[in-house]
């Protein structure tokens, strides 16, 4: 008889929140910061083989090291009102200090900590400083910044990260032309050929939903598409993405379900009626608004897909059933 062999416990990988959260600042990309008039910061690498300007001190009671280059050092003190022959590059320096006291300032108020300043010298940086470039005049100079782990996380969590550009992040957009509440035992018995009521929306009422979270009111017009009647609005997360303003053609039926189910067969379940899905960018998102026209297919061509908690179960097609919207079940997944 075999005997199995002893099973490994399944480790991941631990790290700490404040691990992930250096982690995430040291790897992302960081937005351009004015530092003073004129001069401007960026994230990125500049390469120099010339000397370096390192100005020694404590943010609070950790050491650092800020390392600029001297023609940066001379620019900052010329702006400051010193004429660059008439001192020394020991004054240059100490003259660039005064030119940051501005961005010092706000520095230690947003670290709730005093920043000193304690020598001034030459030095190179280690390879593993963090490294930016300050753009001023139309040129670009290095700087560089030593620190603990544990500063440096401080001073980068201020350094807003470059977000992506807008036309690079895509959202998911559909049409939600309405809902209908039912008990978990008639959802599970639907088949083709059934039809299903709207107890909310219609196409002349219907949801243009984004990510399933935001949404905006909507109505088809035959010679235009899906046009806007509202900006995209983002609730709260305890509101519902189909508020309880739209019209509620058929009542009746979702209050006689909505009492406390007495078994998984009576479990109210919702269904969302969705078509035209598409996907939009960023940038196409922020520029809609009351009157901006969707393209999409006429509502009483286009298929219908039956969603139950956003997941699609089956398509179907939009009928008239009396004067009330409904939905004929084309097909359930599953069922074919």
């Amino acid at each position: 008889m075999s005997v199995p062999a002893a099973v490994k416990p399944f480790m991941l990988p631990r790290i700490s929140l404040k691990e992930a959260e250096a982690l995430r600042q040291n790897n992302a990309r960081h937005s351009p910061v004015p530092l003073v008039e004129g001069f401007v910061l960026h994230d990125g690498r500049q390469p120099w083989s010339g000397a370096w300007v390192c100005y020694e001190g404590h943010v609070g009671h950790e050491p650092f090291r800020v390392f600029l280059v001297p023609p940066c050092v001379a620019l900052m003190a010329a702006r400051a009102g010193v004429e660059e022959r008439a001192i020394s590059s020991d004054i240059k320096a100490i003259t660039s200090l005064l030119f940051l006291e501005g961005c010092f300032f706000w520095l230690e108020q947003r670290l709730g900590a005093e920043i000193r300043f304690s020598r001034i010298g030459q030095a190179v940086p280690l390879a593993e400083a963090r490294y930016a470039v300050i753009e001023a005049d139309g040129r670009n100079w290095p700087v560089a910044v030593q620190a603990t782990p544990a500063c440096l996380a401080r001073l980068l969590a201020l350094w807003p990260v470059l977000p992506l550009p807008d036309h690079a992040v895509s959202l998911s957009l559909a049409v939600r032309i309405g809902t209908t509440t039912l008990p978990l035992s008639v959802l599970s018995s639907l088949n083709a050929g059934d039809v299903v009521l709207l107890e909310q929306g219609s196409p002349a009422q219907a949801m243009v939903l984004v990510e399933q979270a935001a949404y905006a009111r909507a109505h088809w017009a035959e010679a235009q598409g899906w046009v806007l009647e509202s900006a995209i609005i983002y609730p709260d997360k305890k509101e519902r993405p189909m508020p309880d303003t739209v019209h509620e053609r058929n009542s009746g039926g979702a209050q006689a379900i909505t009492g406390e189910a007495t078994s998984e067969d009576a479990l109210p379940i919702t269904i969302s009626f969705e078509m035209g899905q598409q996907t939009i960018t960023l940038a196409e998102l922020r520029a809609l608004g009351p009157g901006s026209v969707l393209v999409g297919t006429d509502p009483v061509k286009a298929p219908v897909r039956l969603c139950v908690g956003g997941q699609p179960i089956g398509v179907g097609e939009l009928v008239d059933v009396e004067g009330t919207a409904g939905v004929r079940v084309m097909r359930i997944f599953g069922r074919e």
